[in-house]
């Protein structure tokens, strides 16, 4: 499976000043949903993979549940793309 490149599709989805609201799997989350592996992302680790393009405005962790009934580490991010 080949990862969604993040830069070209937020990128391409966007113009100056918008703002985009990303839900991702915390680095302490699970390791798997649905059977299939995911990619975690701290703050850090997605402001690298988004680029100098991109602006962290606001983020927070939640704890989601899914339908087992365990919770899912999440995190929450707006981010801004600049000029």
């Amino acid at each position: 499976m080949r990862p969604i490149c993040l830069p070209l599709g937020v990128a391409g989805g966007t113009s100056t000043s918008s703002i985009v609201i990303m839900a991702t799997f915390a680095l302490d989350g699970r390791e798997k949903c649905g059977g299939l592996p995911v990619q975690r992302y701290s703050p850090a680790t997605l402001a690298a993979r988004l680029g100098s393009e991109f602006r962290l405005t606001q983020q927070a962790k939640e704890s989601a549940p899914d339908p087992l009934g365990l919770g899912a580490a999440l995190q929450l991010r707006g981010v801004q793309r600049q000029a």
